[in-house]
């Protein structure tokens, strides 16, 4: 809970939303790997995220067709919306 909190009053946004973080944040283990979840000596293998962000990024990191595809569809259908909107 520590290292938590430690990584949240450091980070303060959430870095996909640019959305001050929640008080109930996620921290995001970047490494998966089973046998390296409680090794808490990088930093870097961590960020925080706001729920939606997290689930955002354990979405498309899952995505059937791969997380490259999976976001470069996404901007796709972004830009159209942005352009249908006039945005």
């Amino acid at each position: 809970m520590k290292f938590r909190k430690m990584m949240k009053a450091a980070q303060v946004v959430d870095p996909i939303t640019g959305s001050r973080l929640s008080p109930t944040c996620n921290l995001h283990h970047k490494d998966l790997n089973p046998d390296h979840y409680t090794d808490i000596s990088d930093k870097e293998k961590f960020v925080c995220l706001n729920k939606t962000s997290h689930d955002v990024v354990h979405f498309l990191w899952q995505a059937r067709a791969g997380w490259r595809k999976a976001v470069l569809s996404l901007i796709r259908i972004l830009k159209e919306m942005e352009r249908i909107n006039g945005q």
